[in-house]
Formats: C-alpha cells, sequence, structure tokens
C-alpha cells in the first residue's frame, strides 16, 4: 500500500511537532560561549563578545554585530559594541595599557641632565659658533 506524499507531509509535521526537532538539527553550543545558549545560531541576529563566533554573523567583523553588551559576554553592559575586537567580534579589544609613569627621582635626573647641571660629574661643554664643542 502506497501513502499519498500529502499523507506523508502531515504525519511528518505530526511526529516534528509532538516529539520536538532532532538535536543534530539544532546548532550545538560550544563551551566557549558565554552568553545565554538561546541566542546562539538561533537566526535571531549576531550576538557579539559572547566567547564563540555566532553562525548568526555574517563575518567575524564588529561591523556585523547586531547585539552587544549581554549578560555573560565580555562587555556586559555596553552595548555600542565599541569595546568589542574590530576583526575577532567574539572576544573584547585589549584595553590599552596606560603610559608608565615616572618616578619623582626620575623626573628630577631627566630635568637636570636637560639643564647642564653636571650631576654625573661630566664637565659641561659648550659648543661654539663654528659647530665644535670647548
Amino acid at each position: 500500500m502506497r501513502i499519498p506524499r500529502t499523507w506523508m507531509l502531515v504525519l511528518i509535521a505530526f511526529v516534528v511537532l509532538r516529539v520536538g526537532v532532532p538535536e543534530a538539527a539544532v546548532a550545538a553550543v560550544p563551551p566557549e560561549w558565554t552568553c545565554d545558549a538561546g541566542f546562539y545560531g538561533t537566526d535571531d541576529g549576531c550576538d557579539c563578545g559572547c566567547g564563540a563566533l555566532d553562525p548568526d554573523c555574517s563575518d567575524a567583523t564588529v561591523g556585523s554585530c547586531d547585539y552587544c553588551g549581554e549578560d555573560g559576554a565580555c562587555d556586559a553592559g555596553s552595548e555600542d559594541c565599541s569595546t568589542v575586537s574590530p576583526t575577532q567580534n567574539w572576544l573584547c579589544a585589549a584595553p590599552q595599557a596606560p603610559a608608565p609613569a615616572m618616578s619623582i627621582p626620575a623626573l628630577v635626573l631627566v630635568a637636570l641632565l636637560l639643564s647642564g647641571v653636571g650631576v654625573l660629574g661630566l664637565p659641561r661643554r659648550r659648543m661654539r659658533s663654528s659647530g665644535t664643542f670647548k
């Protein structure tokens, strides 16, 4: 006995609705993913800063981000994506390290050396108008 095609489609639809979609059909959430698992690969928009590249993203640049600052993201609370890496949108950019501050004694030493005081016991030398030192 042959089952008509429409009845076969109705049967498949019933099974899918009753049992659910098989696990293989749902994108497996990688262990690196730090945001809500319901946001990964669900065709809801590109989620950035979540520790792994979202399959919803068209590429890995910050320009493809639709959502930033979600709970669990490296930039949680920052919805403008300014802290997301420009070329790896699943990571946050490394913060710029502040320039090391010079200590007061080092500043004094530099000032004395620049002023020409012979701090290191070196004789002061002056340049003649001919370009030679005296």
